[in-house]
């Protein structure tokens, strides 16, 4: 004799055979005795699996026993369940005197699962059991008896209050019940939640946020509204991205730092020297900008050097950015004046320090006030003993045969008077 379960299965498997059968869709084979069907029943074949849920039921006693049939094809399983659900008044079990003694309750579970981090799925726990609460109270009230729903986590079971540090770890939450369409809305409303908002730090205020004393402002923020909200920078698609119940406080508190700069102070120590400046630069803004006029152009914020190539600033963000933009202003001029030989310089007599440049040393070489120790009849020699120091290193090179020439060339292969002029 069957036990409930075992008949339960017979039955419900029968159905179901009989109903591809007649559909086309069945490739197995057709049992025609009851040893058959136990044997087909019971095997890998099927394209459902079937599990017992209440193992330790004592049938005896009149348990309910409740089973599970999983179908391997999605789309084969809505047809089968769609079946069940409409014949549901034939499923009963009778017994040998033809009477009604079980009757088999069919309860269609579609289910869908999501991906989630942890950090994710903690920021955004209170959401979850709104959205769980409110769904599931829409399908207690829909008029069709089978409709329900429910969000499990298959992952973290507790604890899930709140986390330590940052936890990149893959779980899962299933979105169960019927119909199928209220399952994908709220696992489709549940993906949305969990991609979060951004904010757009492509212009030059909020991209503030990326670098510096912002990137460091949203390392604050992250940390103080850890377990409440996912903080995650893009520095690629320059973009902040936040999820969780308190991302719209995240997103209001860095708005406010990016776009109030003048509200925030801050203490910071800015090196004057390699790699980020020249060793010049120093010099350049005791010498000849000036601490005072510096404090002028940033807004008046404290300054002092220290250690000689170092300058300690006091003052707002504002005033910070101020400083930067105009230190990147000066390195910048200071850069182009060497790639054009025009830098100035100073004199190292003692108590000279007159500022000079290239262009000065070229007038006192070459020009009409040059220095009277270096007449044409000493730079003569001079240039005369470089050329020809030059052509000794270069077989390749002659010097020029016109008289009072100073040009090189470079000599031909061929014994012709011919030759290729190169500079003069």
């Amino acid at each position: 004799m069957f036990s409930i379960s075992e008949a339960v299965r017979v039955q419900v498997g029968r159905a179901l055979v009989k109903y591809l059968t007649r559909r086309y869709e069945w490739n197995g084979r057709n049992p025609l005795f009851r040893q058959q069907w136990r044997e087909l029943l019971h095997s890998n074949d099927l394209p459902w699996h079937w599990n017992i849920l209440d193992m330790k039921n004592n049938q005896e006693n009149g348990n309910p026993c409740e089973a599970e049939l999983i179908f391997k094809n999605v789309d084969q399983g809505l047809r089968l369940v769609d079946f069940l659900t409409s014949d549901i008044d034939d499923f009963t079990i009778y017994d040998d005197r033809g009477h009604s003694s079980q009757k088999i309750t069919i309860k269609p579970v579609y289910c869908i699962p999501v991906l989630v981090t942890k950090e994710v799925r903690v920021a955004c726990d209170s959401f979850i059991r709104k959205i769980n609460e409110e769904e599931a109270s829409v399908a207690r009230m829909s008029s069709d008896v089978l409709s329900f729903l429910e969000i499990l986590d298959m992952t973290w079971s507790h604890d899930h209050d709140h986390t330590e540090d940052v936890d990149t770890t893959i779980g899962e939450l299933s979105v169960q019940g019927w119909p199928q369409r209220h399952v994908e809305e709220v696992a489709i409303h549940l993906l949305s939640m969990f991609q979060g908002t951004y904010i757009d730090c492509s212009d030059d205020i909020k991209g503030r946020l990326l670098y510096g004393y912002g990137a460091k402002y949203v390392e604050f923020a992250r940390k103080k509204l850890r377990g409440r909200a996912v903080i995650d920078v893009d520095l690629l698609r320059e973009r902040i991205t936040l999820v969780g119940e308190a991302a719209d406080l995240a997103r209001e508190k860095l708005t406010f730092f990016a776009e109030n700069s003048c509200a925030f102070e801050l203490t910071d120590t800015i090196l004057i020297g390699p790699p980020r400046y020249l060793y010049l630069m120093c010099d350049i803004l005791r010498y000849s900008v000036t601490l005072r006029r510096l404090s002028e152009i940033c807004g008046g914020p404290k300054l002092e050097f220290v250690k000689d190539i170092e300058i300690r600033f006091q003052g707002t963000l504002q005033q910070y950015d101020l400083l930067m933009d105009y230190l990147e202003e000066v390195d910048n001029k200071v850069k182009t004046m060497i790639r054009n030989r025009d830098l100035p310089m100073r004199c190292i007599y003692m108590d000279c320090e007159k500022p000079i440049s290239v262009d000065d040393i070229k007038h006192l070489v070459l020009g009409d006030r040059r220095l009277p120790w270096l007449s044409a009849d000493k730079l003569r020699p001079l240039i005369d003993s470089s050329i020809d120091c030059l052509v000794r290193k270069q077989p390749d090179l002659i010097r020029c045969p016109t008289p009072d020439c100073f040009g090189i060339c470079r000599a031909t292969l061929r014994r012709e008077p011919s030759s290729e002029f190169i500079n003069k």
